[in-house]
């Protein structure tokens, strides 16, 4: 029988963004938190970063940083005074003017 191992982050973290950190425990196989950490390493990333980051890939999970989301609400107020097209037609002569 192989020994878990514990991962667990020390303490929330919030380090100056707006995405708060939520503390977590997971039991990994001693030889999956060995490959991992070389990984992390290798990457130059820590652990936690390495494993959150894989994390977000596999799940597709995104959320988009301050900056982009300002950007984006930027964005839609602009659409909602910006011309509409109801056929390719308009939208070229409205591009050639």
């Amino acid at each position: 029988m192989q020994k878990k191992r514990y991962v667990c982050n020390t303490k929330d973290i919030d380090m100056n963004t707006t995405n708060a950190r939520k503390l977590t425990s997971i039991r990994l196989n001693s030889n999956l938190y060995e490959h991992l950490n070389r990984l992390a390493k290798k990457d130059n990333r820590s652990f936690n970063n390495y494993v959150e980051t894989l994390l977000s890939y596999a799940s597709d999970f995104s959320e988009p940083n301050e900056e982009t989301r300002i950007a984006i609400e930027d964005s839609r107020k602009e659409r909602k005074s910006a011309p509409r097209f109801t056929d390719i037609d308009s939208l070229i002569t409205s591009l050639e003017k």
